[in-house]
């Protein structure tokens, strides 16, 4: 493409924007433009075999000043989406819970897949969600 053409391009494309024609990529307000971003970082966790349940572990900050969320739910799931068990971040912004496994595929989901821990938003942050992995315990006394 010619340089005229490509600059042709850029002022229709810059004109079409401020006649409101073209659509950003902000979001609205109500649709979380109003709210700030959360960063969540996920702790690898880990898989008991004998008894059978998951634990995981996950701080959740204010993406823009790396400030702990407390009072927040977290939300920790299979990769199926399926729930294992859910907390509340504390003053540090960390969350912490074990929830059982069932024996069979979704055992064998956990391990392989890991699980998800997501923070649904609230009215002042945006919803995150995070993968973490995990290990593999065989401990009948834990």
């Amino acid at each position: 493409m010619s340089f005229n053409r490509r600059l042709a391009c850029v002022a229709a494309v810059a004109l079409a924007a401020v006649a409101g024609v073209v659509q950003t990529a902000a979001a609205e307000p109500g649709h979380h433009g109003d709210l700030r971003p959360a960063r969540m970082v996920v702790q690898q966790g880990g898989v008991n075999v004998l008894p059978p349940f998951l634990t995981g572990r996950v701080f959740l900050y204010d993406a823009d000043n790396n400030r702990p969320l407390p009072g927040r739910s977290v939300i920790f799931t299979n990769s199926g989406g399926s729930e294992i068990c859910r907390a509340v971040t504390d003053s540090n912004g960390e969350a912490g819970c074990t929830g059982p496994v069932a024996l069979g595929p979704t055992a064998v989901d956990s391990v392989y897949n890991g699980y998800f821990a997501s923070f649904a938003g609230d009215e002042h942050y945006k919803p995150v969600k995070a993968h973490g992995a995990v290990n593999v315990f065989v401990d009948p006394l834990y």
